[in-house]
């Protein structure tokens, strides 16, 4: 392997090093609050809730104040039609994510070989 070629790749590792670092610490600066599940659906009544994603029974999400919250839930009947409801008359965004799916900056880790 020639010099520049070996520059290069050691300034590619860097690069990704920094910016996994980046997206990992980046990815915490805003903080989820606990909210008991009743609480979330009523904000949804009231029209408090700006977006809502759903994974399993993780129902994470934001308020219309910019509140970042996270809760436990079962995804029923009701629920859904509470969704439905808030979607027409406040457009609240809802949306639901497989549980399966993992993210790749932190599913995949790199590994290079030098020699």
């Amino acid at each position: 392997m020639k010099q520049y070629q070996k520059t290069l790749l050691i300034w590619l590792v860097f690069g990704l090093f920094i910016v996994s670092v980046w997206s990992f610490f980046g990815q915490k600066a805003v903080q989820a609050v606990d909210k008991p599940f009743s609480e979330v659906m009523t904000a949804l009544e009231k029209g408090e809730v700006k977006e809502v994603s759903i994974t399993g029974s993780e129902f994470t999400g934001e308020l219309k104040d910019g509140t970042k919250f996270r809760s436990t839930g079962e995804r029923n009947e009701s629920v859904m039609a509470a969704l439905n409801k808030a979607s027409q008359q406040y457009q609240t965004q809802y949306r639901f994510e497989r549980e399966d799916v993992a993210s790749l900056s932190t599913a995949c880790p790199i590994m290079v070989k030098s020699g």
